[in-house]
């Protein structure tokens, strides 16, 4: 079975219109799933992706149970609402593997679509079976792989099918494009191109570090009104990785004052997450708190959940209950369901079950399918325990 596979693949690769990385990415993929017994689920695969390092799509017989399937097996975990910000409105799944890891998401066109992460963020499952994140390799993958894919679509001249536009992502190429713009005095251009060139260099040896601080400080002094804000966040991530908390603090404070509407609430969230780190909870509690007013689509909600868990963790239950009635009253499509199941586990937990009971009931209402069975899954053990309760006393 395993050679006839092989050979079929090979086959559908020669004659399909994959390209090299897409290629990458599903031998990668086969080689999981033929481990997990999981291939015979796959019905055609086909096109390429430019996230990450490159990638595929492909349909199955049933693309969710299929995802489930994944699950299951232990090696891959759900996405949570900030880890999959590029992949809003669908399910998206990350390999746990210490280094390049496949992540696939589920999208509106039902092809599940999968990339290798050069850097994979998730090192485990948490007990809701959401990924676990390491902060440093988070911090690595942002810069190197998605940071450059949000800067992008800030270029005037963005042209979503030039394919030298993905090439960029190598080293190489990206070190040939900034020196080009340089010396043909293409100002703009070469002050892209030097951002996308430091975050490349960013996880290189260490002079190179030094090099990519230099191009991010040239972009910041540009003040160029999106990339000079997008290099003092790459700035911000490269320094916090190096725990050089001082310098990053200063640099995603300059990101954040640049009002930009991406890298501004960015900036000011993972300020947040630092200062936490620091276990300075009053400055992290006012740094979510900058992020929710950009009023930004997505990260607003995104904040709003993460200071609701930094506030319950704090013993502040009703600011926390408050912070997550913002992110239901915000009604992100997939945001707002997280936050009434927040709000119902802190009020199980305060032993208020009735209204973690009603809480659970608006989570399922306000969907999607996936988080509505969480929340019902979990709101009959709410009641299970009640009962359990009952018959002891």
């Amino acid at each position: 079975m395993p050679g006839r596979l092989s050979e079929n693949m090979l086959r559908a690769a020669q004659t399909s219109n994959l390209d090299t990385p897409a290629r990458r990415a599903m031998g990668l993929l086969y080689r999981r799933l033929l481990e997990l017994g999981l291939w015979r689920h796959i019905r055609s695969v086909g096109g390429a992706v430019t996230i990450g390092a490159g990638g595929a799509h492909f349909t199955s017989e049933d693309n969710r149970a299929f995802l489930d399937d994944l699950l299951i097996t232990g090696r891959f975990c759900r996405d949570t609402p900030g880890g999959g910000l590029l992949h809003h409105g669908q399910i998206s799944l990350r390999e746990i593997t210490d280094g390049p890891g496949l992540h696939l998401s589920l999208d509106d066109d039902n092809r599940i679509y999968v990339h290798i992460d050069r850097i994979s963020p998730a090192v485990g499952i948490t007990p809701d079976g959401t990924c676990r994140y390491d902060r440093l390799r988070s911090l690595q993958h942002m810069r190197r792989e998605v940071f450059p894919l949000v800067m992008r679509s800030y270029r005037s001249d963005f042209d979503e099918t030039k394919k030298d536009r993905r090439a960029r992502l190598e080293l190489y190429d990206a070190q040939r494009a900034w020196c080009e713009a340089v010396e043909a005095d293409r100002k703009e251009e070469s002050i892209e191109a030097g951002v996308r060139l430091a975050g490349l260099l960013a996880v290189e040896k260490e002079s190179a570090r030094r090099m990519a601080q230099k191009l991010y400080q040239l972009a910041i002094d540009s003040g160029h009104e999106d990339f000079a804000p997008a290099a003092a966040f790459g700035l911000g991530t490269l320094l916090e990785e190096r725990n050089e908390t001082a310098q990053a603090q200063e640099a995603y404070e300059r990101a954040q004052a640049s009002g930009h509407p991406e890298f501004g609430p960015l900036a000011a969230y993972n300020l947040g997450i630092l200062f936490e780190r620091l276990e300075q909870f009053d400055r992290a509690k006012e740094a979510l708190g900058q992020a929710i007013l950009f009023g930004h689509p997505d990260i607003t909600s995104w904040a709003a959940l993460k200071l609701g868990d930094l506030l319950a963790a704090l013993g502040e239950h009703e600011d926390a209950l408050y912070s997550f009635e913002l992110v239901i009253y915000l009604r992100h499509p997939e945001y707002a369901s997280l936050g009434a199941i927040s709000a119902a586990k802190l009020l199980a937990d305060l032993g208020k079950h009735d209204r973690a009971r009603a809480a659970y009931e608006q989570a399922i209402g306000l969907g999607p399918a996936d988080t509505a069975r969480i929340a019902a899954e979990e709101a009959e053990q709410l009641e299970r325990m009640a009962n359990q309760d009952l018959r002891t006393n």
